[in-house]
C-alpha cells in the first residue's frame, strides 16, 4: 500500500508540473505558430491512463488489506480470554554487562545455530543461586527475540504463584504474535474449544496449543526458534512442575502426546534453574538435553567477569579503584548476585554507614562457605539498616525488629505483590499494634533487596529468590527470621476488613436489570477499576472457621444462580436473592436490605436442597458418571459430546486428559477429554457388550469386563492387550475396578460372586467372595485398599476385608430396590449408594448405619454414584431418564 500511495503522489506531482508549464508556455508556442493541441491531448490521456491504473491498484490493495485486517482481527479475537502470564517475559535490564560471560554466551550461541540433525533440543543451565543464570538467559533471549526473531522468554517467579499454569499458553501466544501462520493455526486450535484457552493442564497446552499448531505450518520457520524458560526452580513445589519436567525430559506416560524431540530441528529450549533434586533426576541421562553448569566456569574467569561488572557499576565513585574492585571480585567467589548487592549498598549505603565503611565491613568479614555467602551479605545489609548499638535503648531495637517482621512478613505473605499505598491501606485493618507501622519506614533503605522502594505505584517484592529463602530460614536469618504462619492471621483479618469497607451495592454501576452483561460495553473496564485490589488481597487467603460457612453458602448460591448472574449481574439482587433459601447466610444478611425486591409468597425453600444442579442434555439412559467434562458450577458441557448411543461405561484418566469408554459393540475407546474425539483405534478383544471400564491409578493401564464372562487388561498408551483374558466368572461380568496401588483388580458378576485378581499376573487372588444372593452390580476398593464395597440386586450394600475376603459386619440394608452403584468417599469414612428405588443413600463405612435421610429427587433408577476427587465438592447421581443431579450432602455424586 505504501508503494502505491508513493506512485500516486509522484504522478500527481508530475501532472501539477505539466499544468504549470503548459500555462506558462502556451502563448510562446502560439507566437511560433505551432499546433500543440494534439500533443497536449496525448500527454493528458497518458497521465489519465496512468492515474486510472494506479487508482485501480489502490482500490484492489485496499480490498486486499481490509480482508487481511478483518481476518487478522478475527484471529486475535479468538485469543480473548486465553491465559497469558503478564510480566513473565524478556527483561533487558537483567542482561549481562558488556564484556562479561563471553565464553559461555559464545558456546550457547554456537549450540543454537548448529543445524545438525543430532543436536540436543534442550539446554539445561544450572547453578547455585546468584551465579548469573538469569542474566545469561535474558542476554540470549534478547539476541533473538529482542531483534524480532521467533521465540519466547518465560520467567518463573516465586512471588507469582500461578505461573506454572500458563507456561505453554503464553509461549504459544508469543510464537503466534511473531509468525502469521502460527497465529492462524493457534486461532483454529482454540476456535471451538474455549476450555483450552484457560486450561492449567500443561500437557494439554503442550499438545493442543504448541505441537498441533506447529504441525499445521506449511514449512518450518526459517532460522532458530529460541524458547527460554528461566528460573524453573521458582515454579513452586515439586508437584507443580512435575508434568513440565516430563515434557522437557520426554518422559510422559501417555504415548499419544508428542515427544519433545519431534519438534522441528531448529527449535532450541533453554532452561535455567538451581540443581534441585527433582530437576536433576528428571534430566539425568536424557540424550536430548545438554547439561551445562555455572560451576564449570573457571573461578578466575568468573572473577574477571565480576571485576568488570563491579568496575562498571562503581565507576566514578570517589576513593574506589582497581584494587578495591579486585578485592570485591575475589570476595564474591563467583556469585554475581553478591556483587550486585555489594555494589548497590556501596553506592547507596544505609544511614548508619558510608561507602568506604560498608566496603571495609564487607572485605573484613570472616570467610563463609560459598553456599552461605549470599545469606551472609543479607545479614550484613540488614544489620546496617537495623544496627546493634550497645548504647542505644534495647526496647527501641526490639520495636524496630517487630516493625521489620510485620512489614516484611506482609510483603512476603501477599499472594500477589502489592505497591506501597496498597500495603498501607491493608495494614490499617490489622488487629494489633502493628496496624500503626508505616511500610515506608522499613523499606526505604532496602533498595538493594526489594523492588518498589522508591515508586509508590510499583509492587514491592524481593529482588532475588534467595532473600525470601534467607528470611524464612531461622537457622541463618536468626533475629531477622519471618514466621509466615503468624503473618497469615493479620492478612486474613485484613482481607475481610477490606471486603467489609470496599464492597458495596452495585459496585460496578450497573445501569439496568433489563440489560444483559454482554450489552454493557464498559462493564469489563468498571470491574477492573472497582475490584482489582480486593481480588488481589483476598487471593490465597481463606480466612478462619467463622467465615467458612459463609463461603460455602456463597458457593451454593453461585452454583444455583450463577447462570442468571452471568447473563445479567443486576439479577443478583432482583431474582437470585429473593429465591435463595430462608436459612441461607446470604438471605439472612441481605434480604432485609432490599425491602422493595421480589417476594416469594409460598413454596420458598427453607434450606439448600441436597440436589444442587440438574444437568440435562442426554437423549438416552445414562449408566455411568465420572468427574469432567461437565462444568460443576454451571452444569454446562465442556467441549463437544462424544457419540454415546452405545456407551455403557466411562472412566476418566488420573491426569484428566482422556476418557475410556466401554460399548455395546464389545470395544473400548479412548477419547480426548477436551474435544471428545477418539484417541487412536478402538481396543478390540471382547466378544460381547463391555459393561465396565476403569483406569489404573497411574494411568498406564485400563481394565474392562464384559458379557463374554472375561476381564481384560489394556496398555493405555499403545491400546494393546496386556496378557491373556482373566477367566473365572461363570456369567456376565458387570463391574470392575483397580485397587489404589494398582496391584489388584476386583470384579463383580451376574454369577453372584466377587473376584480378586493379581493385576501383574492376571491370576486369581484367593477364593471368590460369596454372600450376595443376586447378581453384583457394583464393586470398588476403599481409598486405603483394605476394604471392598459391593452393591447387589439383593438390595444390600456389603463391605469386605480385601485381605481375607471375609464380610465385615452385617450387610447395609435400607434400599427397597436393587443397589446399582456404590462408591467410597476419598477419606474412606462414607459410602454412597444408588438404587432403582430412585434414592441415593449415605452410610457410615465403619458402622454401616445410614447417614441422614435418603437423598431423593430422581424419577427413575439411579444407575451410578461417585464422590468428587477431593471430597469437598458434591455427590453426582444419574437416572435412566437422562438427568444428572449434583448434590452437596456429604459431598457425593450420583447418576
Amino acid at each position: 500500500m505504501k508503494d502505491i500511495l508513493g506512485q500516486i503522489s509522484r504522478q500527481t506531482l508530475e501532472c501539477a508540473n505539466f499544468i504549470r508549464d503548459y500555462s506558462d508556455k502556451k502563448s510562446f508556442w502560439k507566437r511560433l505558430g505551432k499546433n500543440v493541441i494534439s500533443e497536449t491531448n496525448d500527454t493528458i490521456k497518458r497521465y489519465n491512463d496512468v492515474l486510472d491504473a494506479l487508482m485501480q491498484n489502490f482500490r484492489d490493495q485496499v480490498t486486499h488489506d481490509v480482508a487481511i485486517y478483518i481476518h487478522h482481527t478475527s484471529e486475535i479475537l479468538e485469543f480473548n480470554g486465553m491465559a497469558y502470564a503478564d510480566s513473565a517475559g524478556l527483561d533487558t535490564t537483567k542482561q549481562c554487562q558488556p564484556g562479561t560471560r563471553k565464553g559461555i554466551l559464545s558456546d550457547i550461541m554456537k549450540w543454537i545455530n548448529d543445524s545438525g540433525e543430532d543436536v540436543p533440543r534442550v539446554l539445561w543451565l544450572s547453578g547455585p543461586a546468584g551465579t548469573g543464570k538469569s542474566s545469561i538467559a535474558h542476554t540470549i533471549a534478547n539476541s533473538f527475540i529482542g531483534v524480532g526473531g521467533l521465540g519466547s522468554c518465560y520467567c518463573f517467579d516465586q512471588n507469582e504463584k500461578d505461573r506454572h499454569k500458563k507456561v505453554f499458553t503464553t509461549i504459544a501466544r508469543d510464537l503466534a504474535d511473531r509468525h502469521p501462520e502460527m497465529r492462524r493455526a493457534l486461532a483454529d486450535a482454540v476456535k471451538n474449544q474455549t476450555a483450552l484457552k484457560t486450561t492449567s493442564d500443561v500437557i494439554q497446552q503442550w499438545q493442543k496449543l504448541l505441537i498441533e499448531p506447529l504441525g499445521k505450518l506449511s514449512e518450518s520457520p526459517v532460522g532458530p526458534v529460541v524458547i527460554v524458560i528461566d528460573a524453573l526452580d521458582e515454579s513452586g513445589e515439586v508437584e507443580t512442575r512435575s508434568n513440565l519436567l516430563r515434557i522437557l525430559s520426554g518422559k510422559l506416560r501417555d504415548q499419544t502426546i508428542t515427544h519433545i524431540t519431534k519438534l522441528p530441528k531448529n527449535f532450541r529450549i533453554i532452561v535455567t534453574s538451581r540443581p534441585l533434586r527433582d530437576i536433576q533426576n528428571s534430566f539425568a541421562g536424557v540424550q536430548h538435553i545438554r547439561r551445562k553448569s555455572m560451576d564449570d566456569i573457571p573461578l578466575e574467569v568468573a572473577e574477571r567477569d565480576i571485576c568488570t561488572y563491579i568496575s562498571q557499576e562503581l565507576e566514578g565513585l570517589p576513593d574506589f579503584g582497581s584494587e578495591k574492585f579486585t578485592a570485591l571480585a575475589k570476595k564474591a567467589n563467583g556469585l554475581f548476585q553478591w556483587a550486585r548487592l555489594a555494589c548497590k549498598s556501596i553506592k547507596e549505603p544505609p544511614l548508619s554507614s558510608s561507602s568506604i565503611k560498608f566496603f571495609n565491613d564487607i572485605v573484613s568479614r570472616d570467610g563463609v562457605k560459598r553456599e552461605h555467602l549470599l545469606y551472609d551479605m543479607y545479614d550484613l545489609i540488614l544489620k546496617q539498616i537495623i544496627p546493634k548499638d550497645e548504647h542505644a535503648d534495647p526496647e527501641l531495637r526490639q520495636t524496630q525488629l517487630a516493625m521489620f517482621h510485620s512489614v516484611i512478613g506482609q510483603i512476603l505473605g501477599t499472594a500477589e505483590p502489592l505497591p506501597l499505598n496498597s500495603l498501607d491501606a491493608m495494614r490499617s485493618h490489622f488487629t494489633d499494634e502493628s496496624k500503626y507501622y508505616e511500610v515506608k519506614d522499613i523499606i526505604e533503605h532496602m533498595g538493594s533487596l526489594l523492588s518498589g522502594t522508591t515508586d509508590p505505584s510499583m509492587p514491592i517484592r524481593p529482588l532475588h529468590a534467595s532473600f525470601r529463602d534467607f528470611l524464612t530460614d531461622q537457622s541463618h536469618s536468626k533475629e531477622f527470621f519471618v514466621d509466615m504462619p503468624k503473618v497469615q492471621r493479620n492478612l486474613a483479618f485484613a482481607s475481610l476488613g477490606v471486603m467489609k469497607d470496599g464492597l458495596s451495592f452495585n459496585i460496578c454501576g450497573l445501569k439496568s436489570s433489563y440489560l444483559p452483561n454482554s450489552e454493557d460495553p464498559d462493564l469489563r473496564k468498571r470491574v477492573k477499576t472497582a475490584l482489582p485490589l480486593i481480588a488481589r488481597w483476598l487471593k490465597g487467603h481463606t480466612g478462619y472457621e467463622d467465615a467458612s460457612s459463609a463461603a460455602l453458602d456463597v458457593q451454593r448460591f453461585i452454583q444455583v444462580f450463577g447462570g442468571i448472574i452471568l447473563h445479567s449481574t443486576s439479577h443478583l439482587y432482583v431474582s437470585a436473592l429473593p429465591f435463595s433459601p430462608l436459612n441461607s447466610a446470604l438471605s439472612k444478611i441481605f434480604s432485609a436490605r432490599f425491602q422493595n425486591s421480589l417476594r416469594v409468597a409460598s413454596g420458598r425453600d427453607i434450606n439448600w436442597t441436597a440436589v444442587q444442579t440438574v444437568i440435562s442434555g442426554y437423549t438416552g439412559g445414562v449408566n455411568s458418571v465420572s468427574f469432567s467434562p461437565w462444568d460443576a458450577s454451571t452444569g454446562k458441557p465442556v467441549g463437544e459430546p462424544a457419540n454415546s448411543n452405545s456407551i455403557t461405561s466411562v472412566s476418566l484418566s488420573p491426569d484428566g486428559t482422556r476418557f475410556a469408554t466401554g460399548s455395546k459393540d464389545g470395544t473400548v475407546q479412548l477419547l480426548d477429554a477436551v474435544t471428545g474425539r477418539p484417541v487412536g483405534e478402538p481396543l478390540e478383544g471382547h466378544t460381547d457388550c463391555v459393561r465396565s471400564v476403569s483406569f489404573s491409578p497411574d494411568g498406564t493401564r485400563i481394565v474392562s469386563c464384559s458379557d463374554d464372562e472375561t476381564v481384560r487388561l489394556w496398555d493405555a498408551g499403545t491400546g494393546k492387550p496386556v496378557g491373556e483374558p482373566l477367566l473365572g466368572h461363570t456369567s456376565c461380568v458387570i463391574s470392575v475396578s483397580f485397587s489404589p496401588d494398582g496391584t489388584r483388580i476386583v470384579s463383580g458378576s451376574i454369577d453372584k460372586t466377587v473376584r480378586l485378581w493379581d493385576a501383574g499376573t492376571g491370576k486369581p487372588v484367593g477364593e471368590p467372595l460369596e454372600g450376595h444372593t443376586e447378581l453384583v452390580w457394583s464393586v470398588l476398593f476403599s481409598p486405603g485398599g483394605t476394604r471392598i464395597v459391593t452393591g447387589s440386586k439383593d438390595k444390600t450394600v456389603r463391605p469386605w476385608d480385601a485381605g481375607t475376603g471375609q464380610l465385615v459386619g452385617e450387610p447395609f440394608c435400607g434400599h427397597t430396590g436393587e443397589v446399582k452403584s456404590v462408591s467410597f468417599s476419598p477419606d474412606g469414612t462414607r459410602i454412597v449408594s444408588g438404587s432403582d428405588d430412585k434414592t441415593v443413600r449415605l452410610w457410615d463405612a465403619v458402622t454401616g448405619k445410614p447417614v441422614g435421610e435418603p437423598l431423593k429427587g430422581h424419577t427413575s433408577w439411579v444407575n451410578s454414584v461417585s464422590f468428587s476427587p477431593d471430597g469437598t465438592q458434591h455427590c453426582v447421581w444419574l437416572d435412566r431418564w437422562h438427568y444428572l443431579a449434583v448434590g452437596s450432602r456429604n459431598r457425593a455424586a450420583s447418576q
